[in-house]
C-alpha cells in the first residue's frame, strides 16, 4: 500500500512511504537517504515526521486501512562512516545489526507538521498550473528521499532553464553515475514533449525515414532485425526503450548507488536520443526553435554529453552551441 492509499485522520504533514506485511505483521516502511554533512539532522527530523504519521494514523475517527503494529526507518547510506555519523549523532544503539527506535520514538513530542513549520513539497490532485510544484526551494543537504538528485535537478531546471552550468554541477557527495543517470533520465522525460509537438506535423507520409540531412539515415532498433521506421515511430520506439532500460531492475535497481556496468550503458541510450534533436533539428526547425527556446534541452543535452563523454563530437550535428569545439573535457566518446 502506498503513501496515497493510506488513510490518514488530518491532511498535511508527514506520511509513510508504504504499508507491508511480513510475518502476518502490518509494518510501515519510512525511506530516507543521508548524506555525511547531513546525517544527523536529517535523521533526527525522519524521526520526528515518523513519530508524527504515526501519531495521525492512531486518531484516525474511522475505521482505518492501515493500522500498523511497528513503523521501519529504511536509511540509504553511501558507506559505513556515514552510519557511524548517524547513529552516533543519535546516541541510538545497535542490536545485532538493527537499528530500534521505538523507545526513541515515543520520547519524541509529538508534533504535526503546519505550514509555518514544514513545506509540503507536494502537488495534490486539482492542483491549478500556476500553483504547480509553487513552493520554496529547498537545500540539497535538507532533501531526505531516495528521490532527492532528481529532485535537486528538476529544482534547477524550475529556478532557471537557461543556467545550464549550474543545472548540470552537481552537490558536494554525489556518485557520478547516479548524477549521469538522473539526467538522463529527466532528458528523457522532458523528451516526450518534443515528441508530441512532432507529432503535429511529422507524419509517416512526409517522413518515411529517420533523417538528418540527407547524409544520415538512423535504423530503428527496436525491431528484431534493425531496418528504417518512419520518423514518428523511431521517436516513440526510441523514448520507449529508453524508459525500459533506465527503469530495469536489472540494471538499475537502486536510485542510490549504480554499478559501473550500468553506468556504461548511457552512452548508447543519448547517441539514440540524440537523434531525435537532430531529426526536429534539420526537419522541422520552426517547432524545434519553438520547443527550444521553452526549455533548452537541445543546448543542456549537447553540453551534458560532451562534459561526461558520452558521445563524439562527430556526431554533435546540431549546431546549438556558439563553438561546441570549446566545450571544456570534450573528446571522443
Amino acid at each position: 500500500m502506498t503513501e496515497n492509499e493510506i488513510e490518514y485522520h488530518l491532511d498535511g504533514g508527514p506520511l509513510v512511504d508504504y504499508v507491508c506485511e511480513i510475518h502476518s505483521k502490518v509494518v510501515a516502511v519510512s525511506v530516507t537517504r543521508v548524506m555525511n554533512k547531513n546525517a544527523k539532522g536529517l535523521l533526527k527530523r525522519k524521526l520526528d515526521g515518523i513519530a508524527a504519521a504515526t501519531e495521525k494514523q492512531k486518531q484516525k475517527l474511522h475505521k482505518s486501512n492501515a493500522k500498523w503494529e511497528r513503523l521501519i526507518l529504511h536509511v540509504w547510506v553511501q558507506n559505513e562512516e556515514t552510519a557511524k555519523i548517524g547513529w552516533g549523532g543519535l546516541g541510538l544503539k545497535c542490536n545485532g545489526g538493527e537499528i530500534s527506535f521505538n523507545r526513541q520514538i515515543a520520547a519524541m513530542k509529538m508534533k504535526m507538521a503546519d505550514g509555518n513549520s514544514a513545506v509540503l513539497r507536494r502537488n495534490r490532485p486539482g492542483t491549478k498550473a500556476e500553483d504547480w510544484c509553487n513552493w520554496s526551494d529547498e537545500a540539497f543537504e535538507e532533501m531526505d528521499s531516495t528521490l532527492a538528485v532528481q529532485q535537486f535537478i528538476q529544482q534547477a531546471i524550475r529556478k532557471d532553464f537557461t543556467n545550464i552550468e549550474e543545472i548540470l554541477t552537481p552537490p558536494e557527495g554525489v556518485e557520478e553515475g547516479v548524477w549521469k543517470y538522473e539526467h538522463l533520465r529527466q532528458f528523457c522525460m522532458e523528451l516526450n514533449g518534443l515528441c508530441v509537438k512532432l507529432q503535429t506535423e511529422c507524419h509517416p507520409e512526409q517522413c518515411s525515414q529517420m533523417t538528418a540531412t540527407e547524409q544520415w539515415i538512423f535504423l530503428c532498433a527496436a525491431h528484431k532485425t534493425p531496418k528504417e521506421c518512419p520518423a514518428i515511430d523511431y521517436t516513440r520506439h526510441t523514448l520507449d526503450g529508453a524508459a525500459c532500460l533506465l527503469n530495469s531492475n536489472k540494471y538499475f535497481p537502486s536510485r542510490v548507488c549504480i554499478k559501473e556496468s550500468s553506468v556504461n550503458k548511457l552512452g548508447s541510450v543519448c547517441r539514440r536520443v540524440y537523434r531525435i534533436f537532430s531529426h526536429a533539428y534539420f526537419h522541422h526547425r520552426t517547432l524545434f526553435d519553438e520547443y527550444e527556446n521553452e526549455t533548452y534541452l537541445c543546448r543542456r543535452f549537447t553540453k551534458f554529453v560532451t562534459k561526461y563523454n558520452l558521445m563524439s563530437k562527430d556526431n554533435l550535428i546540431v549546431p546549438i552551441l556558439e563553438d561546441q569545439n570549446a566545450i571544456d573535457g570534450e573528446s571522443e566518446a
